[in-house]
Order: C-alpha cells, then sequence, then structure tokens
C-alpha cells in the first residue's frame, strides 16, 4: 500500500496550497486556492478578478485605469481629445462613464443627435 503524505507549498504571491504526494514524488493532486472569493478583496473595489493557477489578476472595470490591485481611477471620458458628446450637448463624468445631455432647447440623445433651435444670422427660429 501506498503512503500518502500532506504537503504544504508555497505559489506565487505567497499564498499557501495544500498538495498532495506520493512518497515516490509523484503528483497525485495539486489544490489551487481562488484567491477571488477569499473574504479578503485581493483586487481594487472598482476591479474585476480573475484566478490562474497558483495566483490570480486584478483588471479595472470598464472606464477606469491602475494596477486593478491597489488603484482604479475613473477616466474622464469628458475631457478626452475625441468628443464623447454631440456639439450640442453637455458632457458629465459619471464614476466608470459618462452622461450627454443636450443643451436647452434642443432635443435627442446627446450623442448622436440634438435638435431644435436653429439660428439664422442674430435671430432664432423656432
Amino acid at each position: 500500500m501506498t503512503k500518502v503524505s500532506h504537503i504544504t507549498k508555497v505559489c506565487a504571491r505567497f499564498v499557501p496550497v495544500l498538495a498532495l504526494y506520493i512518497h515516490d514524488s509523484k503528483i497525485l493532486s495539486h489544490l489551487d486556492i481562488n484567491e477571488c472569493v477569499q473574504t479578503s478583496k485581493v483586487c481594487h473595489a472598482q476591479a474585476n478578478c480573475s484566478n490562474i493557477p497558483g495566483s490570480f489578476s486584478c483588471q479595472c472595470s470598464s472606464g477606469f485605469e491602475g494596477d486593478g490591485i491597489q488603484d482604479c481611477t475613473d477616466i474622464n471620458e469628458c475631457v478626452q481629445t475625441s468628443k464623447v458628446c454631440h456639439a450640442q450637448a453637455n458632457c458629465s463624468n459619471i464614476p466608470g462613464s459618462f452622461s450627454c445631455q443636450c443643451s436647452s432647447g434642443f432635443e435627442g440623445d446627446g450623442i448622436l443627435n440634438c435638435t431644435g433651435q436653429k439660428y439664422l444670422g442674430r435671430k432664432m427660429c423656432f
């Protein structure tokens, strides 16, 4: 009968992982710990965690940038060089996204169109 012993190994990021070995040094199984479901958060609150064998990976959510672990900063889409809103709309930055609203007197989605008041010279036509 082959004896099985329990040995604790340390994998990436110093996370203890339990591995089962038989005495002839062949690995029977390697149990990975999913760091993403641990009680203490391993990633930033605005990041997504992915478990990989022996470790984990953090990536900031859409609309945020940073290392995913200690930093995920909101991207202010309203100050980007390419305009995200229609020329007759106002842009408002919101965490992870933005909002476009047509200016007073105009209607539309604020992104592709804002229709309404037209100006002819100095007079306003309705």
